[in-house]
């Protein structure tokens, strides 16, 4: 398997890493739809709780099937040719103290650097207002921020691991408050105020 999807492994273990640390957290033996929805989004990467079932089924095609999913997002970029890309997510993390929202970029895209900064910076004043330290933007190696040249981010916007960042993140008015901090960054980004 790692043969055939390479890159795209990486962002499968870590997908699949985040969803059973969930299920252990909370005293599951297996998992739940509502647990993929919660744990990795809407926009998932991979489909990470399909993924599992066909592993666990030992269905190699119905596997190969969902990784070739990645490469219709790629197909489905080039032809649209976005301004920019976001990869909307939650994170979690095997220690329950990390908080924040939190974003990838691709260091090889200037346009990334960029766009991660400003969102950053939004998601950064949001969660200094529940107490939060800043975080910085990342650099990351993922399939969605390395499959092509359109600048692309990921965005975590909080550590479902953490108690206090999953209350918030189930919060219909925290969410619209994400959305508009989301909105704000890019929106600096697209403005050219981003040094």
């Amino acid at each position: 398997m790692v043969d055939r999807s390479g890159r795209d492994m990486f962002v499968l273990s870590n997908e699949i890493e985040k969803l059973s640390s969930y299920v252990k957290f909370h005293g599951e033996s297996y998992v739940k739809l509502e647990y993929v929805e919660r744990v990795c989004g809407s926009n998932l990467e991979i489909n990470a709780f399909d993924f599992s079932n066909a592993i666990l089924e030992a269905d190699t095609d119905k596997a190969y099937l969902i990784l070739s999913d990645m490469e219709k997002r790629k197909e489905i970029i080039e032809k649209t040719a976005p301004a920019l890309i976001l990869s909307v997510h939650q994170n979690f993390y095997p220690s329950r103290s990390v908080r924040g929202g939190q974003i990838f970029y691709n260091a090889a895209n200037e346009k990334s650097v960029l766009l991660g900064k400003a969102l950053q910076t939004c998601l950064n004043e949001l969660y200094q207002t529940a107490g939060v330290k800043a975080r910085v933007p990342k650099a990351g190696e993922y399939f969605m921020l390395q499959c092509t040249a359109y600048p692309t981010v990921i965005v975590e916007c909080g550590f479902l691991s953490n108690a206090a960042d999953e209350k918030l993140l189930c919060s219909d008015g925290w969410k619209n408050r994400l959305a508009e901090h989301i909105a704000s960054g890019v929106m600096e980004y697209l403005s050219g105020n981003v040094a």
